[in-house]
């Protein structure tokens, strides 16, 4: 039952940050376009947002139609 706790992470040392990892560089393409795209939603989300709110924070629903007043004929 004893032995090392670290047993798992064998040649990593847990001192460092993440382990040791060193992440590989990013190429300029590939971030620039994580960045378009990350952008692009968050416009879309807060372009929905901006005209979907009274529906998502209220009970108002345009596409249930009510007729009050009229007779059903089913």
């Amino acid at each position: 039952m004893g032995g090392d706790h670290h047993a798992p992470y064998k040649g990593l040392d847990v001192k460092l940050p993440y382990g040791g990892f060193h992440p590989p560089p990013v190429n300029r393409v590939h971030k620039n376009a994580a960045l378009f795209i990350g952008t692009t939603m968050w416009f879309w989300v807060f372009w929905r947002l901006k005209h979907d709110w009274r529906h998502l924070f209220t009970s108002h629903r345009p596409y249930e139609i009510t007729h009050e007043g009229e007779d059903e004929h089913h």
